[in-house]
């Protein structure tokens, strides 16, 4: 671990006298180079992040592919994460959806809840594997319990439309209210709309515009239907739900 945390507080040194000079000459980036070339995986993943930002080097997406992955090859979490995202766009190399699923895999067994979330698009989607509901709802799972807004909000899904798992309305509204909480729309929708058809939950107009209310901000279809909920309700529903926010409900 105190290795690690060396060649990390080096890489950043290299990083910050890079980003300083902002230009790809050999006194600037040899250093990192030279430490990527030992096999220092921190200094092989920051190059490789520098490549594919353009950052302090021309934008080079081969280039960030090799680093990345020799970095992968060392059991670099972070660096397995991006190279899945890499083969599963075709960023410097042919478009793999297994080589992607792959090292999405390697990343998500270590802990990354950003990798989780991505194998279990995949599986999902059925993007170059078999669609398999199950391993999806597995990895939402894993990525949800960590606090991955995201995976949250599809793990609610999951478990409202009964895919992979016994359909269960009262987890799908626990993970609506979890992501809610972190402010993504999309749950805050879907907690809006499990409120006014009373899914698991007890229904409840106020509490459905509440949610919609909130998620309308940033989410046009949110807009809708909270426009069509209100013509349901009475003013005095309407001028109540108005003066309440979705941290009211949730406490």
């Amino acid at each position: 671990m105190i290795k690690r945390m060396i060649y990390c507080v080096f890489a950043l040194f290299c990083m910050i006298a890079i980003s300083s000079a902002y230009a790809d000459t050999s006194d600037t980036i040899q250093p990192l180079k030279d430490a990527a070339e030992q096999g220092n995986s921190a200094a092989q993943c920051l190059l490789g992040f520098m490549y594919k930002y353009g950052e302090g080097v021309a934008m080079d997406y081969k280039q960030a592919a090799h680093w990345f992955k020799k970095a992968a090859e060392q059991g670099d979490a972070d660096a397995q994460r991006v190279l899945g995202i890499i083969y599963y766009k075709g960023e410097g190399v042919t478009r793999d959806y297994k080589q992607a699923a792959h090292w999405f895999e390697k990343a998500a067994k270590q802990g990354n809840a950003d990798a989780q979330v991505m194998l279990g698009y995949i599986y999902y989607n059925g993007d170059g594997i078999a669609k398999d509901y199950k391993q999806a709802a597995y990895w939402f799972e894993k990525a949800a319990k960590q606090g991955n807004a995201d995976a949250q909000r599809v793990l609610g899904i999951i478990y409202y439309k009964g895919e992979g798992v016994t359909r269960d309305y009262k987890q799908a509204a626990h993970w609506f209210k979890k992501a809610a909480e972190q402010g993504n729309d999309d749950a805050q929708r879907g907690l809006g709309i499990m409120y006014y058809n009373g899914d698991g939950i007890a229904k409840n107009k106020v509490y459905a515009y509440v949610f919609l209310n909130q998620a309308a901000i940033t989410n046009e279809k949110a807009k809708v239907n909270r426009d069509l909920i209100e013509k349901t309700m009475t003013p005095q529903e309407i001028a109540r739900a108005q003066s309440m926010t979705i941290q009211d409900v949730l406490k």
